[in-house]
């Protein structure tokens, strides 16, 4: 994760007892205002604790976050985002209203445990959720594909050319879940190939911006053989890629 910007940093708290508890610290109250930060993705507010090695103990529904706009639609002074890189370009497959992707059947680790002593080693534990998944792509899950299309194609995709996709139904009728991820009632089978050059950050767990398309896709530009993916709805995956780089036949 980059981090943009540190919105504030507390005073030390460590003036309360953490060997034997003897109650929480009094509210700690910060406010920051005319932030006006530029950053041209998502960006996510975080909480992120020093406990040099002491035992911390944060009451969750005592945390509050509230974020407000405002009513100037560009605060001064602002510099605005780099939004110069060109358009990639990509090809999203749909049938109707369901978009579909390719699953990167993703591993599972528990990102934060429960403190000893705390609320959820209770009798009444049944609705503790201090315990949070990460769901990561798994190291031998390939994503870098790029869709082949059949015939000629313009930059827009308004030259002809297709997605040779077959559609299948899994199921006759949906599950008690319409999407689960091990059972997804419809596929799509569709041509593609391995892009050597699209590759990945942090560690492989982050794929790259997906190169623009056309792409020129032969051996000789790294890229793989002719392979048949299998596509899944959307919401049948947790960690997953739903557009591509596409490239055609004649090339």
């Amino acid at each position: 994760m980059h981090q943009v910007a540190i919105l504030w940093t507390s005073p030390p708290l460590g003036n309360y007892s953490y060997d034997t508890f003897s109650g929480y610290s009094p509210p700690v109250v910060a406010k920051r205002h005319g932030l006006a930060l530029s950053w041209p993705r998502s960006m996510r507010i975080a909480l992120r604790f020093v406990n040099n090695d002491r035992n911390l103990q944060v009451p969750l529904p005592s945390i509050e976050i509230r974020v407000g706009w405002s009513a100037q639609p560009q605060p001064l002074p602002f510099a605005p985002s780099d939004l110069s890189t060109p358009p990639a370009n990509l090809a999203a497959v749909r049938r109707g209203p369901l978009l579909f992707a390719l699953p990167l059947h993703p591993t599972v680790s528990t990102l934060q445990m429960p403190a000893k002593g705390g609320e959820c080693e209770s009798a009444n534990a049944s609705t503790c959720k201090s315990a949070d998944l990460e769901f990561t792509r798994s190291d031998d899950a390939p994503f870098n594909y790029a869709l082949v299309l059949s015939g000629e194609a313009s930059d827009g995709l308004d030259g002809g050319a297709k997605l040779d996709a077959i559609f299948r139904r899994r199921a006759d009728a949906p599950g008690p879940i319409p999407f689960a991820p091990d059972a997804p009632p419809v596929t799509v089978s569709a041509s593609a190939r391995r892009v050597a050059r699209w590759g990945t950050t942090q560690g492989g767990k982050v794929a790259e911006s997906p190169p623009a398309s056309p792409l020129e896709c032969s051996a000789d530009d790294g890229c793989g053989d002719l392979e048949t993916l299998e596509l899944v709805p959307f919401g049948s995956t947790q960690v997953r890629i739903g557009a591509f780089p596409w490239t055609t036949k004649s090339q």
